[in-house]
């Protein structure tokens, strides 16, 4: 930050919800499910596509009508698949045609039988339910982009309002003159440097403090690792810890799952955590730092990992942060210092005592509490 008044501006991509659109996710009907603003939402009915949903009605045989919504449009025959309530696909056609000998029937989907009236609806016999459908329209009729899926791209100015993180020092006359005829130095420098540091580990502290209470309410459940000796199988309590590396990557998994990004960048964890990862093969101590506030103790499989005491974050847990390499402004928390360290003069008291006054200037905004993630370690010997 340059001055008091400075922002942050990032682009924030918002999908816009259309009522039209028969297309979401779930398979369900016009616009069902739709938030009229989501930020970074992976749901393929925000985008341009030619797939949508059937109306699947009857029980044994079953009626599947592409004749409504994007449909009214125009159905391209040859691209239909049809699905269990499960989302398992059931059978899918190769080419134009309708009848059973143009689709592939996956084996044990209970379809005998497949007719087509030449238009847009299908009679499927069969003993598994058939919950949904899938087919393709022309999207070139749409002129007026009715079934259009529409993205904004908003250009998000956050102003930081800054506040201090303010520390009090006081020292004795008696210290002063010590260290100055003995060490031959400036008491008041050393003290000043000595209580700057405790404003940095302040800071650090409070910084985790907030991503981890972003990450426990972000929605994302955490990642369980159980790890006991064997936890099922035969295998050592070494031998378990080498596959830590599967929970780890399984943060990442929710988030992509979740917003279509998402990863490991950095590993922050308790004590008890943080120890139990230098079992694993993958962990190395390149990187390390000074063990005072929290403190780098290496990297797992390149990923840096930083220890924090349990009151910042529990003994056996771990938070994962994400940052996008291709995006310098996407980010999970943005931080704004102005003025990263500031003191006051010392005052002499009359009981022989000296005071100061320190502060660091600066604000933080959290952007995307989603590049967030929780694993908790059960069963960690020693705790």
């Amino acid at each position: 930050m340059e001055t008091a008044k400075d922002s942050i501006k990032y682009l924030k991509p918002i999908y816009s919800a259309n009522s039209n659109i028969n297309r979401d996710d779930s398979f369900g009907g016009a616009g069902n499910g739709f938030n009229p603003n989501v930020t970074y939402e992976s749901k393929q009915s925000r985008f341009p596509t030619e797939m949508a949903n059937a109306t699947v009605t009857g029980a044994g045989p079953y009626t599947v009508a592409f004749t409504t919504n994007e449909f009214t449009q125009g159905y391209i025959a040859g691209y239909a698949m049809l699905y269990d309530a499960s989302g398992n696909v059931l059978a899918w056609e190769n080419k134009p045609g309708g009848g059973i000998s143009v689709w592939s029937v996956s084996p044990g989907s209970g379809i005998s039988n497949i007719t087509f009236d030449g238009t847009g609806t299908y009679t499927v016999t069969s003993t598994t339910v058939i919950a949904q459908a899938i087919g393709r329209y022309n999207s070139e009729r749409d002129l007026t982009g009715t079934y259009l899926g529409e993205v904004e791209l908003v250009m998000t100015d956050y102003q930081f309002r800054v506040r201090p993180m303010t520390l009090g020092v006081t020292w004795t006359t008696l210290s002063e003159i010590q260290l100055d005829s003995t060490v031959g130095v400036s008491t008041e420098e050393v003290l000043m440097d000595a209580a700057g540091q405790e404003i940095k580990k302040a800071l650090d502290f409070y910084a985790v403090k907030v991503a981890y209470s972003a990450a426990r309410t972000n929605g994302f459940a955490p990642i369980v690792f159980d790890a006991e000796a064997g936890a099922g199988t035969q295998d050592s309590y070494i031998h378990t810890a080498q596959t830590i590396s599967q929970a780890i990557e399984r943060v990442g998994d929710v988030q992509f799952n979740a917003i279509n990004r998402g990863g490991v960048s950095r590993i922050v964890g308790g004590p008890a955590a943080v120890t139990y990862l230098r079992l694993n093969a993958g962990f190395t101590t390149k990187g390390v730092q000074p063990r005072i506030g929290g403190y780098q103790v290496g990297e797992f499989q390149g990923i840096p990992v930083f220890k924090v005491p349990a009151s910042i974050i529990p003994d056996n847990a771990l938070m994962t942060v994400w940052k996008n390499e291709n995006n310098e402004a996407d980010v999970s928390i943005a931080f704004g210092t102005l003025i990263p360290f500031w003191s006051t003069q010392a005052l002499q008291r009359k009981n022989f005592y000296k005071e100061a006054g320190l502060a660091s200037f600066g604000d933080y905004v959290i952007l995307n509490a989603s590049y967030f993630g929780l694993i908790t370690i059960n069963n960690i010997r020693g705790i």
